[in-house]
């Protein structure tokens, strides 16, 4: 919110600066969390697949996250359709109530996982 009001109201200002070092930091912090993650998802997948199906599990893995990759503009193209059919600002709710539904439902399988047994070489 400050970074917006930073912008618009009182671009040069200290508040704008103060804003630009948050934000600055908010995606640092983001861009590194993604990263990390991306390589546990590739241990785990390289881990838990035998000798012959592991190219198959790592380009399914790559493949789900260019897919996901795109999700942002199709969550904004139907925000666009459900304001354009009437829905104002309830279109927001559905979209981002229907992300929550998809990130819990991801996080609930992902503990079903099973757990690997750390091996020794």
């Amino acid at each position: 919110m400050a970074f917006v009001l930073s912008l618009v109201v009182m671009p040069g200002s200290t508040l704008a600066y103060l804003a630009y070092g948050v934000m600055f930091l908010i995606m640092m912090i983001n861009g590194a969390l993604g990263r990390s993650s991306l390589l546990g998802y590739m241990s785990y997948a390289q881990e838990s697949a035998s000798e012959a199906n592991r190219p198959a599990y790592i380009g399914a893995l790559n493949t789900l996250a260019g897919t996901a990759a795109l999700m942002p503009v199709v969550g904004g193209s139907i925000i666009d359709f459900l304001i354009g059919a009437g829905w104002g600002f309830r279109a927001y709710t559905m979209v981002f109530g229907l992300a929550a539904v998809v990130a819990g439902l991801g996080a609930f399988l992902g503990y079903r996982l099973p757990h690997l047994q750390k091996t020794t070489d």
